[in-house]
């Protein structure tokens, strides 16, 4: 192509309608061999879209929400945008005025690290939490990562600031969690809240039962900790922590190409001593955890209750309706708490409000059953507490 013979002078943008080029530029053109062009084209584009940027921001920082609005209320509407991803930083380039506002509100940027998923596997993980972490001020925190080895990759960076994590979620293999625990009992973590730990191998691993014997977590570990979801394989007396509130057990992880096994506990006691340590909840959530042995059930003392004195909610999705009704023949807790089944067993309807009632000595009144597999997968599921 011989560039002196095109009418550069004027080019033709197709839908933009016509821009002419300065003369000075249409001239060097026509001096131009054809790989010589980009060399010059790309240093002028660059130029061209960092000027478009800033003839953006100062257009939008003379928006009439600027004028009409104090920076304060400006302020609650930003900290009341739900964040979705990292991706929605980019409110702070929409203006100048949007920028300065934000670089001074921390709870923004301490919200924005609570949407962001494995941040360890990311190439620019420990970059964005060394940008996020000082902006997010002396926040609280919440922290998601896939599994130990990234959540040891972002510690370095994370360390000076573990005092303010308020909500970690971890996936584990179960042989990790001897470690994590151990982690947890140096008292790192004094303001964390929830604690989620669930699995995403699918290998099949050492059961609870299996484990060494772990020293208990105290209230001098981990003085805040009221809500743990965790997957059943982990439950034992050593992770029943008495102060909680809320409880979630699973049984495993599924979604919709792979089912990831996890086995259960397979003892009925261990599992209920361990369970009458947390005699403080409010919430107890059991996905497919209970154990299954009925001869372990019939062995265990008819006089052996465990006691829920707070209980609110009692949620229980089983799909073997026996070791639901030895379970709920175990335990009491007071007479406004709400009881919700839900299997896909075709025996579980069995279950009516009256024998239950009976079975449960009474204690519980409102009664709600769901006669339908549950999905221990569900966003519904992962966040109940």
């Amino acid at each position: 192509m011989n560039f002196a013979a095109d009418p550069l002078g004027s080019i033709s943008v197709p839908y933009l309608g016509t821009f002419s080029l300065p003369a000075t530029d249409a001239e060097l053109l026509k001096s131009l061999q054809p790989h010589e062009v980009h060399r010059w084209t790309l240093p002028r584009i660059k130029e061209c879209e960092e000027y478009l940027r800033t003839l953006r921001s100062v257009h939008n920082a003379a928006a009439p929400i600027h004028v009409t609005l104090p920076v304060e209320v400006i302020i609650r509407i930003f900290l009341n945008i739900k964040l979705n991803s990292i991706r929605d930083i980019a409110i702070m380039h929409v203006c100048r005025t949007w920028r300065t506002i934000l670089l001074n509100v921390p709870e923004f940027f301490a919200n924005l690290l609570g949407v962001v998923k494995k941040i360890g596997r990311r190439k620019d993980g420990n970059g964005l939490l060394g940008m996020l972490l000082p902006l997010s001020g002396t926040r609280k925190l919440t922290v998601h990562e896939p599994n130990l080895a990234d959540l040891a990759r972002s510690l370095g960076i994370l360390v000076p600031h573990l005092t303010r994590i308020r909500s970690l979620a971890v996936d584990l293999e179960v042989p990790d969690f001897i470690d994590f625990h151990q982690f947890l009992k140096s008292g790192a973590m004094p303001e964390l809240e929830d604690l989620s730990v669930l699995s995403n191998a699918q290998n099949r691993h050492a059961l609870a039962d299996d484990l060494p014997n772990l020293v208990p977590w105290t209230e001098d570990d981990l003085p805040s900790l009221r809500r743990l979801d965790l997957i059943s394989a982990l439950f034992t007396q050593a992770s029943a922590y008495p102060p909680l509130e809320s409880l979630t057990l699973r049984h495993g992880v599924t979604d919709s190409t792979v089912h990831l096994y996890i086995p259960r506990i397979k003892s009925p006691t261990l599992f209920l001593n361990a369970l009458s340590q947390c005699s403080r909840l409010r919430i107890l959530n059991l996905f497919n955890t209970l154990p299954t042995q009925l001869a372990g059930w019939d062995a265990i003392d008819h006089a052996f209750v465990l006691h829920f004195p707070e209980l609110r909610a009692l949620y229980v999705y089983e799909d073997r309706q026996r070791s639901v009704s030895r379970f709920l023949s175990h335990i009491t807790s007071p007479p406004t708490a709400s009881l919700n089944l839900g299997s896909n067993d075709p025996m579980f309807s069995d279950l009516l409000p009256t024998p239950l009632r009976k079975l449960m000595r009474d204690s519980m009144t409102a009664f709600h059953f769901v006669p339908e597999r549950s999905d221990i997968s569900s966003p519904k599921s992962r966040g109940s507490h």
